[in-house]
């Protein structure tokens, strides 16, 4: 952990409950702020046009139902998780970021009336592929208020710089009966802890870190009650994890992992494993 550096901190606010007592945290690639109110690390910018571009590239799309069988099933177990555990199971159901749709393919397969808004040019893949996706940020999209009835946030919420203003968005558009669901990296998890400075939620366009706490003071600040908090995993194939960390993590480690990954048989690089990683949330409307 770094010096404090008071000149750094003066005038800045915490995203998440808007306190003013931050204070430098550390200085890479990212220069990052912590709260002392509710433990949020942040960086003090503003999204960037990073996501106007193709943004999911690296998810090799050469081998597209490779990536598809993958991010579906993880996204099968996501609304798994809704139908269980909630009076949810059917209704209009949002994902904000839905990249490919491939959280939208679980959630119809489930009976749900499937609506999705993407930056990228992945809306216009998702489109072609039979979803209803508007592509541009939700605030543009033309949906009606208390229309939806589950919200899903996917490794979505650590991009957003005004988080308070953009949930408060999404608030007007969840029925008062309506589920959020959340999944996010933890930065007090395990792996950042052993990882340090090359965990690999560290990225650039990553502009707020949540630990259970200040993703608690989020929803709350935004008119939201946390029902419960799971413990995140995802399905990732070794070549999926092997092309991440070409694009974010350069290094002899990653070019070693890459030959490894290359000589093995495509039916142990292409399965996809039950992996521990991020955090999952599952919030209402107050």
């Amino acid at each position: 952990m770094t010096p404090r550096h008071p000149e750094s901190d003066k005038g800045k606010k915490c995203p998440a409950c808007l306190n003013e007592k931050v204070r430098h945290w550390k200085s890479d690639e990212l220069n990052l702020h912590i709260c002392l109110n509710c433990n949020l690390v942040f960086q003090a910018k503003t999204m960037h046009q990073i996501y106007k571009g193709e943004y999911y590239d690296y998810w090799d799309l050469n081998n597209f139902e490779d990536v598809r069988r993958m991010k579906v099933l993880t996204s099968e177990k996501y609304i798994q998780i809704i139908c269980n555990d909630t009076e949810v199971n059917n209704g209009n159901l949002l994902d904000v970021g839905c990249a490919y749709g491939f959280t939208l393919e679980a959630a119809r397969k489930s009976g749900f009336n499937t609506y999705g808004v993407e930056v990228s040019p992945a809306a216009t893949i998702a489109k072609e592929r039979g979803y209803e996706v508007f592509r541009g940020e939700v605030d543009d999209a033309p949906f009606k208020t208390n229309f939806f009835d589950v919200v899903i946030l996917i490794d979505l919420i650590e991009h957003i710089a005004d988080p308070i203003t953009f949930m408060k968005k999404l608030r007007t558009l969840l029925r008062d009966t309506g589920i959020m669901l959340i999944v996010t990296p933890n930065i007090f998890s395990t792996s950042r802890k052993i990882l340090g400075d090359r965990w690999f939620h560290y990225k650039d366009e990553h502009v707020c870190f949540y630990s259970s706490k200040s993703m608690e003071t989020l929803l709350e600040k935004s008119g939201y009650r946390l029902l419960r908090r799971y413990p995140g995993f995802k399905h990732l194939t070794l070549k999926y994890i092997n092309a991440h960390n070409r694009k974010y993590h350069k290094s002899k480690i990653t070019k070693i992992l890459s030959g490894f990954t290359n000589i093995l048989p495509k039916k142990i690089t292409n399965y996809p494993f039950k992996m521990p990683t991020e955090t999952i949330y599952l919030a209402n409307k107050k």
